[in-house]
């Protein structure tokens, strides 16, 4: 029985969001540094240099993953198009 791999990643990227994720955590003036830290205290034993190749395409990200780095920064999905909004202000995806 043939073995089922994943798609070939699109762009070069081993996951879509990685941009989105550093555009949003910029947009809130945040250093990779704070973000790794505060996603240790949330739990996730993260290195500097994971969360940099999350955030360049460069590694996969689980929706776990994906779902804590969205709630450390005060985001959550948006309308089920990888779109995330601001969970405090509650303004629409962006």
């Amino acid at each position: 029985m043939p073995r089922r791999t994943s798609p070939p990643p699109a762009n070069g990227k081993l996951n879509q969001l990685g941009n989105e994720l550093r555009n949003l955590r910029e947009a809130d003036r945040m250093r990779q540094t704070e973000l790794a830290v505060k996603l240790q205290k949330a739990g996730w034993d993260i290195e500097l240099a994971t969360l940099n190749r999350i955030e360049s395409g460069a590694r996969t990200l689980t929706d776990v993953e994906l779902m804590l780095i969205l709630k450390v920064l005060g985001k959550r999905l948006g309308d089920g198009q990888s779109k995330c909004a601001d969970v405090q202000s509650g303004q629409k995806p962006i």
